[in-house]
């Protein structure tokens, strides 16, 4: 490796560690299902990024399956404060267990 890619290198762990313990941090503080959808947007982050900066071009398969993904994220975090309200009655009805 040349000596000019070592403060690359270095930045990419960096931002690496910061990541993963704002990750963990975040799986601390909340539920996963609260967390994992917002993960699903790194695969729009990262096509994007791949088509600016290095020139890829994305096939329409490519397209489908992250909207797959990105949308069943998405539907998970819209759905899961419903699911958990229909699982506990006494909380809609004002009625303190």
């Amino acid at each position: 490796m040349a000596r000019s890619d070592w403060p690359f290198v270095a930045a990419l762990g960096l931002c690496g560690t910061v990541s993963h313990y704002s990750l963990i941090r975040a799986y601390d503080s909340l539920q996963a299902s609260d967390v994992q959808p917002l993960t699903y947007l790194q695969l729009v982050v990262g096509a994007i990024i791949a088509v600016a900066f290095f020139g890829e071009t994305l096939s329409w398969n490519m397209l489908l399956g992250a909207t797959i993904v990105v949308g069943a994220g998405l539907f998970t975090m819209w759905r899961e404060p419903r699911a958990h309200s229909k699982n506990e009655p006494a909380s809609r009805s004002g009625i303190m267990p």
